[in-house]
């Protein structure tokens, strides 16, 4: 008769790993109260606390989506697109389906007056999932290209795409 030596007995690399989603999962939360901090704190004007929120999340979670999706939205609101396509462009890293990280994208080109890199960053977010607004923005830099067909057919999909959403959701 053979003996198991492994029998009830969690090898080491299970307990770290048991141990990492632990920390993981407690940091997740940690990051996301003070990402709330920050979000109170811009919603009552104050850009330099709620940058200082995000950036702690960073800290606590390093990549943290959401974090780097709030911290470039400020930092491109408060008029530095350069630095807030920077942070746009690792969460597309990590995650190349973020159709968020890509509309942002597009404004930060839009705020550069990039606005060939501006429609090929919303094209890419409509790829993934059509908004009204990213068709919204993607017609102003056609328009501003002086493409004012697609300008005009981008303006009538985002007519479109909020009648739609409407009426959806008056049934």
């Amino acid at each position: 008769m053979g003996i198991c030596c492994n029998r009830g007995v969690s090898s080491p690399d299970r307990k770290n790993k048991a141990l990492d989603d632990e920390l993981e999962q407690e940091n997740r939360k940690r990051a996301e109260d003070v990402i709330r901090l920050g979000i109170e704190a811009q919603e009552k004007g104050d850009a330099i606390v709620a940058l200082e929120a995000y950036d702690k999340a960073l800290e606590i979670l390093p990549g943290f989506s959401v974090a780097l999706l709030r911290r470039g939205s400020l930092r491109l609101m408060t008029g530095n697109p350069e630095i807030a396509l920077k942070d746009f462009d690792t969460v597309i890293a990590s995650d190349p389906k973020d159709s968020r990280a890509y509309a942002y994208r597009g404004l930060c080109y839009q705020g550069m007056g990039l606005d060939e890199q501006a429609v090929d960053a919303f094209s890419a977010a409509i790829e993934i999932k059509e908004a009204p607004s990213t068709y919204q923005c993607r017609g102003w830099s056609y328009r501003r290209m002086g493409k004012h067909e697609l300008a005009m057919e981008d303006f009538q999909r985002a007519v479109a795409l909020t009648e739609a959403a409407k009426n959806a959701g008056t049934n």
